[in-house]
């Protein structure tokens, strides 16, 4: 689709027509994979010091909690 195409679909409202989005039509191709893990299933009851780091937004705070 050209881009005259895709932007008439877009005001149109069309954007599930087929090549409208086709990056989005491409992902729908592909397996779902979200395998994350930080190496430790359950908190330390001793003492001593946690160190928790990595990337922002990559679920460090949600896995503490």
């Amino acid at each position: 689709m050209n881009v005259e195409g895709v932007n008439q679909a877009l005001l149109a409202g069309e954007w599930q027509r087929r090549g409208v989005l086709p990056r989005l039509e491409a992902l729908q191709q592909q397996p779902l994979v979200f395998d994350v893990d930080f190496g430790l299933q359950n908190l330390p009851t001793g003492p001593g010091v946690l160190v928790i780091r990595g990337a922002r937004q990559y679920g460090k705070s949600t896995w503490l909690e």
